[in-house]
């Protein structure tokens, strides 16, 4: 192990700690599995709220700490405006096909193509799909890599294992409800680590006020090249296309009793991408006052930079612990 990882023992401990909640959670959700529909889609009886924190914490990972908090040490609020895309995306998405999903009383997503098209069509996006979700969860990986390697100091392929293992493990296990059940967990956690950076993080700047004074001019919602009005239609898009047709998604809404339930679980996961931007940009923000001096290839760990300075030990553990699941 680095020995120049910043965790104390505290803070091992309750990264252990936390992993072994985690897991055990999951694996005894495996217990109430008993056939293809509770392990796929909780036998449709997932309420509205838990679908909304499970699908929010799906389509989040800690590559929002990497790429979104780099665009926040450069680029400033741009960085919300950027992220806001994915509650612009549930929301529209809610509206449009959150009742239409419902009504296809499916067990996955992938089963609609079959029903609709036939075997072959559902071969073909099947195994395409596995292909995009490797590119995509290669980003994931890199960004829990990254994570891994500043804060538990070890290497990059150890820490893409260390997280992989355990979410196979209960994901595997106990199937949909188990993933319902730690993404509860996760999220009281990560939320609650991330409100406290806030006042941390502006408390080390020395207030909101000289926040303000001492960032560049330009930090605003729509400045530099991410600000612009054809990036962000464009990025927009891409993000409602991407979050609309993510299985995960799907998968929840199609979970909840009713068509009613479905709008509500969509609103309230919206709602929660609305707030959790701001939450999440601004320590990276102050990072670049009070950080000033980070070299370009550091800037995308800004937001690990501050939390080891301002979080004190046990807290610094759960943060790790959050990010890393």
């Amino acid at each position: 192990m680095n020995l120049a990882t910043p965790l104390s023992a505290l803070d091992f401990a309750v990264i252990a700690a936390y992993f072994a909640v985690v897991l055990g959670a999951g694996l005894f959700m495996g217990k109430f599995v008993r056939n293809a529909g509770d392990f796929f889609s909780g036998g449709k009886r997932v309420p509205w709220w838990m679908g909304a924190i499970s699908s929010y914490m799906a389509m989040i990972s800690c590559f929002v700490f990497i790429a979104y908090a780099q665009i926040g040490y450069e680029d400033g609020l741009v960085g919300v405006t950027v992220f806001w895309s994915t509650a612009f995306a549930i929301l529209v998405g809610t509206f449009l096909f959150a009742r239409r999903w419902q009504r296809a009383n499916l067990a996955t997503p992938i089963e609609y193509l079959e029903r609709r098209y036939g075997p072959g069509v559902r071969q073909v996006v099947s195994w395409s799909g596995v292909a995009f979700r490797i590119l995509d969860n290669t980003v994931r990986l890199y960004t829990l890599g990254i994570i891994a390697s500043q804060f538990l100091g070890v290497s990059l392929g150890a820490g893409i294992w260390l997280g992989a293992l355990i979410v196979l493990a209960y994901t595997l296990t106990g199937g949909l409800w188990s993933v319902l059940v730690t993404d509860i967990i996760q999220c009281v956690v990560l939320l609650g680590v991330a409100l406290a950076v806030v006042p941390l993080s502006l408390q080390a700047v020395g207030g909101l006020g000289a926040l303000h004074d001492a960032l560049p001019g330009h930090f605003s919602f729509f400045q530099g090249h991410r600000g612009t009005l054809w990036f962000l239609a464009a990025y927009y898009l891409i993000v409602f296309i991407k979050y609309n047709g993510s299985w995960s998604f799907v998968q929840r809404l199609a979970s909840v009793p009713n068509e009613r339930e479905a709008v509500k679980m969509g609103l309230l996961s919206s709602a929660i991408f609305f707030l959790f931007p701001i939450v999440a940009v601004l320590p990276a923000i102050a990072a670049r006052a009070y950080l000033p001096d980070l070299p370009p290839e550091m800037h995308e760990r800004c937001y690990i930079e501050m939390c080891t300075r301002i979080l004190p030990h046990g807290m610094l553990g759960l943060m790790v612990s959050a990010m890393l699941s």
